[in-house]
């Protein structure tokens, strides 16, 4: 049986999932800088890719994993290079250039 959630509990709850994933992202820019602004879009997809293939492995596993911090932290990598290929597709249409 599914549970309803109000607006403001989902909106809370979203907005504490995206505080998470901002804090982790900033963590990693501090140890490996913005490494991801070198990568071209299609190298942020395989990354997406790469790491759906993980979660769908850990699922098949029961859980279980040998390299992979598990199926939370796969999909918050997941959310960040969500967010740098967007940032990276606007920049892309602001810039004359391109």
């Amino acid at each position: 049986m599914t549970q309803q959630t109000s607006e403001k509990d989902l909106l809370d709850k979203y907005d504490a999932v995206a505080d998470e994933i901002r804090r982790l992202m900033l963590a990693k820019n501090h140890d490996y800088g913005e490494a991801w602004r070198e990568m071209r879009l299609s190298s942020i997809t395989d990354q997406i890719i790469t790491k759906s293939y993980r979660i769908t492995t850990i699922l098949k596993n029961r859980g279980k994993t040998s390299v992979s911090e598990g199926i939370a932290s796969e999909l918050r990598d997941i959310a960040n290079y969500c967010a740098f290929a967007l940032i990276k597709i606007s920049e892309a249409r602001d810039d004359p250039q391109s």
